[in-house]
């Protein structure tokens, strides 16, 4: 078989095979509605997950209300930056 041929078939199973794992995945995956569904189950039944989360949004809303209402450029602050942090440690 000449070289191409051999390039050729290669190509077109390889071609197969992912298409054939990419309709197995979308045939497998759950919807979004049911993926929401899951997030919102698992975030009843762990209230310290629900409550760390809860944490988190509140930090992170009060670091943008703060960076909104400055001119600064927060992300040049040295703890922002992992680099400048990390180097002076």
């Amino acid at each position: 078989m000449s070289a191409a041929y051999r390039i050729a078939i290669g190509s077109l199973a390889i071609a197969g095979w992912t298409g054939l794992g990419c309709l197995l995945w979308a045939f497998m995956a759950p919807t979004q509605d049911r993926l929401l569904e899951m997030r919102a189950k698992e975030l009843k039944e762990n209230p310290a997950r629900m409550a760390e989360l809860r944490s988190q949004n509140e930090r992170v809303l009060k670091v943008l209300k703060d960076a909104a209402q400055t001119k600064v450029n927060i992300t040049h602050n040295p703890q922002w930056n992992s680099r400048t942090s990390s180097s002076s440690s």
